[in-house]
């Protein structure tokens, strides 16, 4: 009888990689057999998707690839030597010769920003340019693309959908003719580089909702993961929340029909952003009771079987008793993609390898008030796969997150094996960090300045900050694996710190600092090129790309 060994070596090997098999169950695979592990151990093949699983990368489909895996592995290991050591293919500047309106958005190859106010103070369309540099013609003015709102509607932000969809849903506002103080808000679905109605969409536009306004619209935060476009909305904290209305709403933008979520949603009023954790979580930072909170969503395509959507809380280390939340951001980029199989949207993405958002960072910053001198400010980097383990061993889902969990989940069960704290204070005043994939970006203004730089530079430097695998804190089955947590030291945790306890953090991680130093006020980064710009009243004047391959 024929077993599986008395195939050829090839077969064995074409068998044991991806994508039939998962690189973690490859390597579980090396213990079972001598003959199996001499042939993974000596495959280029095994190597190169290592290679890819180690970084967090992905082949881009768009991209001309060299034909054998020798050399895919050299072009993989020559850009990732250059991320860390911060050394960039190429380097140009460029200056804007209009004022955006908002701090600038990097994705999937595009620089985009909003264009400049009217006399009103309000903005109608969208500046983008291509990141990747024109060989041959580097000193060229970039050319810039505008996207223009339907009808000339003032616009409020948008989000993005560029690597999987070519996507851009820009948020607008109509006002009552008979009452200025109430406005209607839309999303608007539009294709990248044309502007024009995204042809995967049956409506070009989104309802929201009407509300009534004293002061500001709210400011909305969109992001996108597939089918499912989630939009949340921060009215100002002057703002007497509209009674009545949804805070975060969930559509399947290709066929416009609004997710019913079933349960009343209030966001707090200094949490931003939010996150696909999955196809079906979303993350929800929560200010006001130092959680993160999970919204879990039935299956796509699920909606309307088996009630409503459901909550649970994970807390935070508890704060001393005089201390609150001023600020707690969240951030994961690039989108996930609802599928593995997917074709870039965005031509404009050159790069040969690109992030796989399933194996990024989920970044969080989070600022404490003591004074409005010298707050505490923190990141909170998790690890997605390994959160997304811990979520399945506490046993959390879309049936038993609420029921099971009513006060939440304590931060000893789930926040050590999964996270990291890093301190946050002292950083520039905008932009102050950037992740994309597996790679974190932060500013710093107290670095020390060469000589070579001019006097009354800022003093930023720029640092990366990148976990090692996580599959060593957490089996694939969520089962504990023996490591011990690094215990944050007095600079990261003082002894008269925000928090009630000491923090332990299990997630491995490395951090790299550059030689060089930069005067930049905010930076961006994308799979590609990191953006440093100067801002000046408040406005993007100048930006830097340092462009990676």
């Amino acid at each position: 009888m024929s077993t599986f060994l008395d195939l050829p070596d090839e077969l064995i090997l074409l068998c044991l990689l991806p994508p039939i098999l998962p690189l973690p169950s490859t390597q579980t695979c090396r213990l079972t057999c001598t003959r199996i592990n001499r042939l993974i151990a000596e495959s280029i093949d095994f190597k190169y998707h290592d290679a890819l699983h180690l970084h967090g990368m992905l082949e881009n489909p768009r991209a001309k690839l060299p034909p054998t895996p020798v050399d895919r592995l050299r072009w993989l290991t020559e850009r990732e030597a250059n991320w860390i050591m911060f050394r960039a293919f190429s380097t140009r500047k460029i200056k804007l010769d209009f004022k955006p309106s908002m701090l600038p958005e990097l994705a999937g190859g595009m620089f985009i920003v909003g264009d400049e106010v009217d006399a009103q103070g309000i903005f109608t369309a969208l500046r983008y340019t291509p990141t990747a540099p024109v060989y041959g013609a580097q000193t060229e003015p970039p050319q810039w693309g505008t996207i223009h709102s339907v009808d000339g509607r003032p616009l409020l932000g948008f989000g993005v959908g560029l690597e999987e969809f070519g996507l851009v849903a820009l948020v607008s506002y109509i006002q009552n003719l008979d009452d200025p103080t109430t406005i209607s808000l839309y999303i608007q679905l539009s294709l990248l580089p044309s502007g024009k109605p995204h042809p995967a969409a049956a409506h070009p536009s989104l309802f929201v909702h009407r509300v009534s306004i004293r002061t500001r619209p709210p400011k909305p935060h969109v992001e996108i993961c597939g089918r499912r476009l989630a939009l949340a909305l921060a009215y100002p904290a002057d703002t007497e929340h509209p009674s009545g209305l949804d805070d975060l709403y969930v559509w399947d933008w290709m066929s416009g029909q609004r997710v019913p979520l079933g349960i009343p949603l209030q966001l707090s009023t200094e949490g931003r952003g939010l996150a696909f954790i999955s196809p079906d979580i979303i993350l929800l930072p929560n200010s006001d009771a130092l959680t993160l909170d999970l919204l879990f969503l039935h299956p796509d395509g699920d909606e309307h079987s088996q009630g409503p959507a459901r909550l649970v809380k994970l807390h935070l280390p508890p704060l001393r008793d005089d201390l609150y939340v001023t600020f707690f951001r969240c951030r994961a980029s690039p989108p996930l993609r609802a599928s593995a199989d997917f074709d870039l949207g965005s031509e404009s993405t050159t790069s040969p390898f690109i992030a796989d958002p399933a194996a990024g960072l989920i970044f969080l910053l989070l600022e404490v008030e003591t004074t409005p001198e010298a707050p505490y400010q923190f990141f909170l980097l998790l690890d997605r796969p390994t959160f997304l383990s811990r979520l399945r061993a506490l046993g959390l889902g879309l049936t038993s997150a609420a029921s099971e969990h009513p006060d939440g989940i304590p931060w000893a069960q789930w926040g050590p094996h999964c996270s990291r704290w890093l301190r946050a204070e002292n950083l520039s005043a905008y932009a102050i960090a950037v992740s994309h994939g597996p790679r974190l970006v932060s500013i710093h203004r107290d670095a020390r300045v060469r000589e070579a730089l001019a006097e009354g530079n800022r003093g930023c430097s720029t640092a990366h900050v990148r976990p090692v695998p996580s599959v060593f804190v957490f089996s694939e089955m969520g089962e504990q694996v023996d490591v011990d947590g690094v215990e944050l030291d007095w600079h990261v945790q003082p002894p008269k710190g925000p928090f009630t306890e000491r923090i332990v953090s299990a997630l491995p991680y490395m951090e790299i600092f550059s030689d060089a130093h930069f005067r930049y006020d905010a930076v961006e980064m994308d799979n590609e090129c990191v953006i440093g710009t100067q801002v000046v009243d408040e406005r993007v004047t100048e930006m830097e790309v340092m462009w990676f391959g």
